[in-house]
């Protein structure tokens, strides 16, 4: 799993130093992402970040649809690790933007496999062609606004 995520990470590094593409030559954005999450109380305890990608489909110049996946490690041990899919919906305001989709945990590591429920996933954000800047929660569908994760993400586009 360790070799994984460092052949990922590699990937993700040698993507970064790519020439950027002009806007109007391609009609979607791509943007690997490192952030932090945490629970409702803003305790930051355990310490969780993020790494992950994120695609944003520009349908127009208001709205575009977000696909990605974050891994969320706790601390720097990589095992286990949970993998959040999300797909999302977005208002853009100028270089704001907001939405809402939804999202799934997986976590991977020794030897076990676990999967969550559907999840609501917010958003709010400030996005150009180099960076993204995301403010986003979890809320599980169940639970709606009685338990959720709070979360900052950094993007680096290309």
């Amino acid at each position: 799993m360790k070799k994984t995520i460092v052949v990922g990470l590699l990937a993700c590094l040698i993507l970064l130093a790519l020439p950027s593409r002009a806007k109007a030559d391609w009609p979607v954005n791509v943007y690997l992402r490192l952030g932090v999450i945490t629970d409702n109380g803003f305790s930051f305890n355990p310490f969780l970040w993020t790494l992950g990608a994120n695609f944003d489909f520009n349908l127009s110049s208001l709205f575009f649809i977000s696909a990605g996946a974050d891994m969320i490690i706790h601390q720097f041990d990589f095992s286990p690790v949970w993998l959040t899919p999300s797909l999302m919906a977005n208002l853009r305001l100028s270089a704001f933007y907001i939405g809402a989709g939804i999202s799934k945990f997986f976590v991977l590591g020794d030897g076990y496999e676990l999967s969550s429920s559907f999840l609501f996933k917010a958003n709010v954000g400030l996005k150009e062609d180099l960076f993204k800047l995301q403010v986003f929660v979890y809320s599980p569908l169940d639970e709606l606004a009685s338990y959720f994760g709070v979360g900052l993400n950094f993007g680096f586009g290309f």
